[in-house]
C-alpha cells in the first residue's frame, strides 16, 4: 500500500518540470542553443577561428574584436527595447535573418582583404545583439515557482554541451572550409527564424506570476 503524501507536500522543482514543462524546457534549451552558439563564436572563438585562414593586422584586428564586443552590448540594449514595444516573434525572426547576412558579408569581406574590418566587426556585433531577447523570452517560459530551476536547466546543459562541442568541431571545420563560422551562425540563424515565426504565431504567454 503506497504512503499518501503529507498535506504540506510540496513536489520538487525538477519534478513539477518533468511533469508539466517538457515543452517549455525544450523551447527553452533551443533558445540558449542560440544564445550560447552567437555567444560562443562571435565574442570567443571568431579571433582564432579567423586566423587560421586569413593573415590580417594583428593590432588591428584586436581592436576591432573589442569594437565589436562594445557593438554587441548596444545591440543587446536596442533589441531588448525594440522588442517591448514589437511582437518579440517579429523582432527574432527579423533580427536572425539581419545576422545571416551580415556573417556572410563579413566573411565575404575577410576573403576580399579586410579592408574595412573596424565597420564590419561593429556591425556584426550590433547584428549578433539579438542574443539580448533570449532572457526576458526565457523569463516568460516557465510558471514562477519552477522559473529559477527551469533556466538554470537549459542554460547549464546547453551551455555544456556548446562549450565542448562548439570549439573542436569548428576549429577543425575551419581548416577545412575558411567560411565554417559563417555557416554556423547562418545555421543558428536560421533556427532563429523558425522560433521567431513560432513564437510571433503564439497568441500571448502565461502571466508571469503563473504558478504550477
Amino acid at each position: 500500500m503506497l504512503a499518501s503524501k503529507p498535506p504540506n507536500y510540496v513536489a520538487k522543482p525538477l519534478t513539477l518540470l518533468s511533469k508539466h514543462c517538457k515543452h517549455s524546457v525544450f523551447i527553452g534549451m533551443i533558445l540558449t542553443l542560440i544564445l550560447s552558439s552567437i555567444t560562443t563564436v562571435v565574442v570567443i572563438l571568431l579571433p582564432d577561428l579567423i586566423k587560421l585562414r586569413f593573415n590580417l593586422d594583428a593590432d588591428l584586428f584586436g581592436f576591432s574584436h573589442s569594437l565589436g564586443i562594445v557593438f554587441m552590448i548596444f545591440g543587446c540594449v536596442f533589441y531588448g527595447i525594440l522588442s517591448n514595444y514589437q511582437n518579440f516573434g517579429k523582432i527574432l525572426a527579423a533580427g536572425s535573418a539581419l545576422l545571416i547576412a551580415m556573417i556572410f558579408a563579413f566573411f565575404y569581406h575577410l576573403d576580399a582583404g579586410g579592408d574595412y574590418i573596424l565597420i564590419m566587426y561593429a556591425l556584426l556585433g550590433f547584428c549578433s545583439g539579438i542574443i539580448g531577447m533570449m532572457p526576458a523570452i526565457l523569463v516568460q517560459l516557465f510558471p514562477t515557482n519552477v522559473r529559477l530551476t527551469g533556466m538554470a536547466l537549459c542554460y547549464n546543459v546547453t551551455y555544456g554541451i556548446v562549450g565542448i562541442s562548439i570549439p573542436f568541431g569548428l576549429g577543425y571545420a575551419t581548416t577545412l572550409v575558411s567560411f565554417s563560422p559563417a555557416l554556423y551562425v547562418a545555421f543558428i540563424g536560421f533556427i532563429g527564424i523558425i522560433m521567431g515565426l513560432y513564437f510571433y504565431n503564439l497568441p500571448e504567454f502565461k502571466k508571469i506570476e503563473h504558478v504550477i
